[in-house]
């Protein structure tokens, strides 16, 4: 079995009454890009029907992050916290480049430069409740984390995505 069909699996397991309700996370090679990167963790178990390695990854990931304390789970909320700034800056440039309606252009505008603002407050130093050393050094390791992923990704030929006829 190929890991795009191994995928395919776990994305019906994942949305088991409408499978293409996850083609659009393909798009960008969400599915078929992992999968084809590390195709262990797409395995579907024969008997569960689950993407067992998958699950024991997350499982361990969990239980690293109970025995770690706050020493760890702070510094990663945080990190995401301003990851998902940058996301909501980046759907509202999306929405805004759509060219849609002047109000909503004007409301696509408010929410870049609300979610500017959190980014600005997490990274500037004088700001209270700004990064500490230790989220700076979360946020480094998630940026060369995602940066070696790419660079795998692109040396592997997962530049484009698959589209809906190779599926």
């Amino acid at each position: 079995m190929r890991a795009d069909q191994r995928c395919r699996g776990t994305a019906a397991l994942t949305a088991r009454e409408n499978p293409d309700s996850m083609l659009p996370l393909d798009e960008g090679g969400m599915i078929h890009g992992t999968a084809r990167a590390q195709p262990r963790f797409a395995e579907v178990h024969p008997t569960n029907l689950t993407p067992s390695v998958a699950v024991l990854a997350v499982g361990l990931w969990t239980a690293a992050g109970a025995l770690l304390g706050e020493a760890i789970l702070v510094p990663v909320t945080e990190v995401g916290s301003l990851a998902s700034a940058v996301g909501w800056m980046s759907a509202c440039a999306a929405y805004f480049r759509l060219q849609p309606a002047a109000s909503q252009r004007l409301l696509a505008l408010a929410g870049m430069l609300v979610s500017a603002a959190l980014v600005l407050m997490k990274l500037l130093p004088f700001v209270p409740g700004s990064f500490t050393w230790q989220e700076l050094v979360a946020l480094a390791a998630w940026l060369v984390a995602g940066l070696v992923a790419a660079f795998r990704a692109r040396g592997a030929g997962l530049q484009g995505s698959m589209s809906r006829t190779e599926a």
